[in-house]
């Protein structure tokens, strides 16, 4: 696969000890809070044992240790630019531009997650490794024409402007701006600075409060090892950066474009699917934001079948025009925001996003948090529709390409969040009562049979 292939072979570092990063202390940011595309799986890794100070990722997270996910991990590597995320001993979580180690056997990565136990989180002094897709292909990251100049910049004020020191790897002495950016594009770092006349640095991410220089012409050193360039000086880089080596969606929110909010008169959205939805079920009749419940799936959907009309008013979300019924991204529109099923919890918790058949395993919210309950749905959809676009990624025949499936599903996400940010409550809920529109025994008995022809079990 392609993660596998950049781990193994595009890499320039040495799989030695002798070419392992030192851990870095950098500030780290927030983990990313906003949908991003899911991390692939790349391997089990050889990292060193704790104390030596070289490690195969070189950024530590502070991650909670008790409470270590999969998608914790690749949500903090996202939004602090790193291609890799590697989980090692049931809850650490490092990061880093490249794998500067061998990959290892497999079976020797089988610890459980802390947070869950269906996922795995590397073993003894080895990592389970997962590659942001959305980096573009690395065949040509050793090349130091790759790397366009921004100029002077000043150091960074409580650290390093980049974090990653060359100084163990390379000799400044005979220091030119292609040796740091050969060195820097090796390991996969898109930022790269020469200071003080034989400095190297490398990094992610400018950090520290590091700005352009006042005075461009305050960067005048010249390279140890070539005279005729110029390599910073005091406290001020040469600051290069290489494009192909950023993600191409790095951690932001999608793109909101204009759209028109539907009124309280425009239907609201149904649900088609669920976190366990099968992308083969494109075939099947797509239901449309009409309420009128779906004939069964089959490969041909039959006509002849006359289905039940579901109650009006029952959900809660707006839908953007531009992706509402079959105009939603492979027809998989956002699940239903509506009122708790469970009747004696309506007084504390009275909305409900019903996203899976089984109503018990689906998220209450209290009262006021109707606004949340409706971007959940939005994020749902979106989860549901990158698995689309995934499997557009391995299809001979998709309907689509990856990268505009992935686009559209983001542009949707965008639409769908802004179209959600101040829901009212329009008391539809507050009953304990079954004879309302929104909490009818016939909306839920809709509901579970929609929501059913999508899961597989």
């Amino acid at each position: 696969m392609l993660s596998a292939a950049f781990a193994a072979s595009a890499l320039f570092a040495s799989a030695t000890a002798n070419s392992l990063l030192p851990r870095n202390d950098q500030v780290p940011v927030a983990p990313c809070a906003y949908p991003y595309t899911a991390f692939l799986y790349s391997g089990c890794y050889i990292d060193n044992p704790p104390g030596v100070g070289l490690r195969a990722l070189p950024f530590a997270t502070p991650l909670e240790f008790n409470n270590m996910t999969v998608e914790a991990c690749t949500a903090e590597c996202k939004s602090n630019g790193y291609r890799y995320a590697g989980l090692e001993y049931y809850g650490q979580c490092y990061c880093g531009a490249s794998i500067s180690s061998a990959a290892a056997p497999e079976a020797e990565c089988n610890f459980a997650c802390n947070g869950n136990a269906n996922e795995i989180c590397g073993g003894q002094e080895r990592l389970s490794i997962y590659q942001d897709p959305t980096f573009p292909d690395a065949d040509n990251i050793v090349e130091s024409d790759a790397y366009a100049s921004l100029g002077c910049y000043t150091e960074g004020t409580s650290g390093r402007a980049l974090e990653y020191s060359q100084y163990d790897f390379l000799d400044g002495t005979v220091m030119t701006t292609e040796l740091c950016l050969d060195t820097c594009g090796a390991k996969g770092y898109p930022y790269a600075g020469t200071e003080f006349g034989g400095e190297c640095y490398c990094g992610v991410v400018l950090g520290n409060g590091t700005v352009p220089a006042a005075d461009q012409t305050q960067c005048n050193m010249p390279c140890n090892g070539n005279a005729d360039e110029v390599c910073g000086g005091p406290s001020l880089l040469n600051l290069y950066v290489a494009k192909n080596l950023e993600s191409a969606e790095p951690c932001a929110p999608p793109p909101v474009s204009s759209v028109v909010v539907p009124s309280s008169s425009i239907a609201p959205p149904s649900s088609v699917a669920s976190s366990t939805f099968s992308t083969a079920t494109t075939s099947c009749s797509i239901p449309s934001n009409s309420y009128t419940a779906p004939p069964a799936p089959s490969t041909t959907p039959s006509s002849t079948i006359t289905p039940t009309p579901a109650p009006t008013s029952s959900c809660l979300c707006a839908t953007p025009s531009a992706w509402a019924g079959s105009k939603a991204v492979a027809g998989y529109q956002m699940p239903c925001v509506g009122c708790n099923d469970v009747a004696s919890q309506r007084s504390s918790k009275p909305f409900k996003l019903f996203n899976s058949k089984n109503f018990g395993q689906c998220p209450a919210y209290p009262k006021g948090k109707q606004t949340n309950a409706c971007q959940d749905s939005c994020k749902t959809q979106y989860d549901w529709c990158l698995s689309y676009a995934n499997s557009c990624r391995y299809k001979n025949n998709a309907p689509e390409s990856f990268q505009s499936a992935n686009f559209r599903c983001r542009k949707q996400f965008a639409d769908c969040y802004a179209s959600n940010k101040a829901v009212k409550d329009d008391g539809r809920c507050n009953t304990t009562g079954s004879n309302t529109p929104a909490t009818k025994p016939e909306f839920y008995s809709w509901c579970k049979q929609w929501l059913g022809q999508w899961f597989k079990n």
